[in-house]
Formats: C-alpha cells, structure tokens, sequence
C-alpha cells in the first residue's frame, strides 16, 4: 500500500487493478534508442525514472553517474545521463500528482561517515595495528578481505588469500607467532575448518583475532542471507579445553571499537579473541559518528626482559599470563608447540604438571573478565518488561523501543556484547528485578536463552525466534512485546516462532508453538 511500480511497458504487461499502488509503464527501450544508449542502459533509464518519481535533484545523479562511468570514458558518461535524463522527464510528465514519498538533498555532515559492518572491522583491525591477516573469501566476510587488499600498502600490511580456510588460521598463528598482530575472518562452513587451529593458538597460547560472521546453515545452505544460529559453536570452537573470549557486536561503532580492543586483549592474555557477527551486520550500510581513536592505546602485553636467565615461555604466575618473547631475541629460546607441555614448552605428560598447566590457561578467563565492559540496559529503569538480545537486532530492538514508547509501553533493552567470559552476575541480577523478559534471537533453538540459563540458573521467560533468512522487523518485536503485556500466557515457556510465510506483511501469523 501506497507504493510505486516502476515497469517497462514495450515488454512487460501487468494487472495495474491493485489498489493503492501507482503504477508507471515507462517504453525503456525506445528512450534508450532516444538517447543514443545500448539495451544495458536500460537500467539508467529506470534509474532516472525513480528519481523524478520521488522528485530527486537530478544533478545529484548526474555526478553519480560522472564518478561510477569515469574509467569508460566521457562518451559513456554522457549517453548514461542523457538515458537518465529520458527517464526522470517521462515519469514527471506522468504525474496528475504527487508521488506520496520525496526524498530531500542535505549536506553531509562531515562528523558522520557512512559504512558497513566489515567495513568497521578492518578500520578497528588497522587502527589495532594489524599487520597479517590471511583470509580466504566466504559470504558475508569477503568485504573484510577486500577493504584490507586495498589498503595494504597504505598501512604497512601483508594480506594474504590462501588456499583455504585451514591454511588461513595456521598462516595467522604463525604470522603472529613471529610478532605481528594477525587476524583471519570467516564464516560458519569455514570456520568447521579452523577448529584445530583454534585449539592451537589456545593451548600454545599465540595470540590470535578471528572473525566469524554468521550466514544461514548447516553446510552451505544460503550463503546471502542472515542468521544467529553459530554462538553455541563459537563457544566451544574446538576439542578440549582452553581459554577464549567472545564479543559480539551490535553495530558498526562497536565493530571498529572491539576489534582494536580484540587486538589488545589477544595480545594481553594470548590467546584467541572471536568477533561474531552476521550476514545483516557484516553487509548493511548505515550512518556512525566519526571516531575520535586518539586516546586509544595498543597494549601488548607481557614481554620477557631478556637479560634475565633462564627463560620459560610458559611460566607459571599468578594471573594465569606468562610474559612471551618473540623469535630472534638473544637468550630466549622459543619452544612452542600443540602438544601438552611443561613450563620451558617441551611436550609433557606428567599429571601434575598438566593440572598446573591447564589451570594456568584457565586462569586467565578470571584475570581478563575484571576489564571487560558489563552489558549495557537502553530505556526506562522501571520497565514492565526488558527484551535481552545480542548482534545486530541491537539497532532493530532499540527502533522497537521508540515504537513502543510512542504507544505508551514501557520496555527496555539488555544488550549483551561481550559473550564469554559470561556476565553471569549482572545479568543474573538484571533477571532478578525484571517483570517480564524477552529474547530475540536469529535462530531456531533459542542458543543465548539456553546459554543464559546455564550460566546464571534463570530462564528468560519468552522467546521470539526467527530463522527464515532475514533480519527481524521492528513491528515484529513491537507485536510479540504488545502481546506478552496484554495477556499472561498460561505457560511461561511460549515462544513465538516467524517461519517465511508469517512475515508481518500480508500473511497470517502461524507457527506459534508452546514448549
């Protein structure tokens, strides 16, 4: 209801009887042929169409189409305008009135910078000083691979595309190893691969960043589209035991802050640091404010003094962090392997210095958790009820919470950034006060629900789960909250769960299924 179709009218017939469309048959391929272009430059012509539709400044085009068209010379660059030009004229002689929607030229705000969520991960990694980072191309990460690539020589960086995913995370370890701060990114089908290379930097404690941007699964399944279904693998990203954290960030802000902070804490405590984040978050575009990274400081860590004897790479110590050296340095032998070891790095199987061992690597979760940030609460203390999420339904959420405000419910917003280490004690006591709770989540076994009640004993009271490929609609929360509100259900665990065919937009709500 009150859109427009825009349709080539020389080839395509359709049912203009729809109510409340505005339906504008346009002869693209004879105005192409007016305007001196090839068939292709059909799609300028439609181009120049939607921007009279909506009454845009057509010179703002023009200069798009002057910078997209430059490489192919100045023939190319006026028949695309002359094409548009075809087209925002035909559309605006069709108008007896006003299309309901305009669009209005401002002046760009020289503090805001518009950017992807892969976009903000390889500034954060660059500002982080990264160095190394291999990355084998998999949706929706490859950004991440292609902003690098290009501004490798502008920042002193090798970045590699190897052979594949295995390859990538030990090239990484390696890269790090030597003293280079070194990252690899992938998605789920690709990070089944790295696992042993997880447990690698883990138990040889080389610090490492990987990215794991999220896309539906199992296998390939569909490789374009959205999902949150890969945080019950993430942590536990391998065979046995050992120290790693997790952040999870909920828009392109925090994507560039925790991704310098991921380089400082991989580096501090050495060990592997996991960014997770999705298909939506990875790929959308969206406005931040520029950020101000002067006072942002490279920490890295623990250094042996080299001048003292007797060097042990893997020293015991108090916060479960040895100091390191790196190859080359005299007097410091570097023994590093996958295998269990003892104190100087050569392999052991003694049981007692494996329980040393073990708790020395554990140690460092308690040590590092001090430093994270505690999750963060958006809207009203006294809410009548707090939706918990995670990820990108960050900004989806809080567009929910406007909404809800302006229909006078009160709701409020727990967003959980740092996953593990697990706040258990914060949210527990969030839990505690709250009147009634809502997880929203992009996957089908409610996994942050599960994972919450493991780590605090308390059961988010409802769910609302979402699994068909796309990101949530704010309506869609806005509804589940109006609903939770209006009635108690009879069982606490109800859950509501959006299949496809239940989008809020001309199709009935099915698929509702209590537990």
């Amino acid at each position: 209801k009150g859109s427009a179709v825009i349709y080539d009218s020389d080839t395509v017939k359709i049912d203009e009887s729809y109510k409340d469309v505005d339906f504008h048959g346009i002869p693209l391929a004879a105005l192409t042929k007016e305007a001196g272009g090839t068939p292709i430059m059909k799609n300028t012509v439609a181009l120049g169409a939607a921007i009279g539709l909506i009454q845009g400044d057509f010179s703002v085009l023009e200069k798009i189409l002057q910078q997209t068209f430059a490489k192919k010379g100045q023939e190319v660059i006026d028949t695309n305008i002359k094409s548009a030009l075809k087209g925002y004229r035909y559309i605006q002689g069709q108008h007896d009135q006003p299309f309901g929607f305009t669009i209005e030229h401002k002046t760009a705000n020289p503090e805001q910078i518009l950017i992807t969520g892969n976009d903000a991960i390889s500034i954060g990694a660059i500002r982080g000083g990264l160095k190394f980072a291999a990355i084998y191309p998999m949706t929706p990460v490859t950004g991440i691979l292609d902003y690098l690539a290009a501004n490798q020589n502008n920042y002193n960086m090798i970045i590699k595309e190897p052979e594949d995913e295995i390859s990538a995370i030990i090239m990484a370890i390696g890269a790090s190893f030597s003293g280079a701060r070194s990252m690899t990114a992938t998605s789920g089908g690709g990070f089944c691969l790295m696992t042993e290379g997880m447990g690698m930097s883990g138990i040889a404690e080389v610090p490492l960043v990987v990215v794991e941007g999220m896309r539906s699964g199992p296998s390939t399944a569909m490789p374009t589209k959205t999902e949150q279904s890969d945080l019950d693998f993430v942590l536990n990203p391998g065979h046995g035991e050992f120290p790693h954290i997790v952040v999870a960030p909920g828009d392109p802000a925090e994507c560039l802050k925790e991704t310098f902070n991921a380089f400082n804490l991989a580096d501090k405590y050495q060990l592997p640091v996991i960014i997770l984040t999705d298909k939506y978050l990875s790929s959308s575009i969206s406005v931040m404010e520029k950020p101000n990274t002067l006072h942002w400081a490279i920490e890295r860590g623990k250094f042996a003094d080299p001048t003292k004897p007797d060097y042990q790479r893997y020293a015991y110590s108090e916060d479960g962090v040895s100091p390191r050296s790196l190859p080359g340095v005299p007097n410091m032998l570097n023994h590093v392997t996958s295998y269990e070891h003892d104190q100087s790095g050569h392999d052991t199987d003694v049981s007692q210095e494996r329980t040393q061992m073990i708790e020395k690597r554990m140690k460092k979760i308690e040590t590092l958790a001090i430093e994270l940030p505690e999750p963060v609460i958006y809207g009203p203390k006294d809410a009548d009820l707090t939706i918990i999420g995670w990820g990108s339904n960050k900004g989806i959420i809080l567009d929910a919470l406007k909404m809800l405000e302006a229909d006078g419910i009160k709701a409020n917003y727990l967003h959980l950034l740092y996953i593990k280490p697990f706040p258990a004690a914060t949210v527990s006591q969030i839990i505690e006060n709250t009147k009634e709770t809502l997880m929203v989540e992009n996957n089908y076994t409610a996994q942050m629900t599960r994972y919450i009640r493991a780590c605090t004993g308390h059961k988010v009271k409802h769910q609302l789960l979402k699994y068909d490929g796309n990101p949530f609609y704010p309506e869609e929360i806005v509804a589940k909250v109006k609903k939770i509100i209006s009635t108690k259900p009879k069982n606490e665990s109800e859950k509501t769960v959006l299949h496809e065919e239940t989008h809020h937009i001309g199709h009935s709500q099915t698929g509702v299924k209590h537990d």
